[in-house]
């Protein structure tokens, strides 16, 4: 017996077993995984980019939190790009 996620189609045990394709897929994924893991320490963090900012110790300066709703989120976001934006400000954000 064979499932299927459509109902009413089948496949057979031949449209399932690992075909050279396959292998060669798997293989472009584990080099992108592998690249991607190599390439983490040189993508800029979020500790580097503000220590960078600030110029001295970030673990002595003073924190502040603030939290919203999720879905304020995406208005925080653009409040503070337009305020980095505006007269003298710059800004750049670290990748995830």
């Amino acid at each position: 017996m064979s499932f299927s996620a459509v109902p009413g189609v089948t496949t057979s045990a031949d449209e399932q077993a690992p075909q050279l394709s396959d292998l060669g897929r798997y293989g472009r994924y584990v080099v992108q995984r592998f690249v991607t893991k190599a390439r983490a320490a040189d993508q800029p963090s979020f500790r580097s980019v503000l220590a960078e900012h600030i110029g001295s110790q970030v673990h002595e300066q003073p924190v502040t939190t603030e939290q919203w709703p999720a879905y304020e989120h995406v208005n925080v976001q653009v409040a503070l790009t337009a305020g980095a934006r505006g007269p003298g400000g710059t800004h750049r954000a670290p990748r995830p």
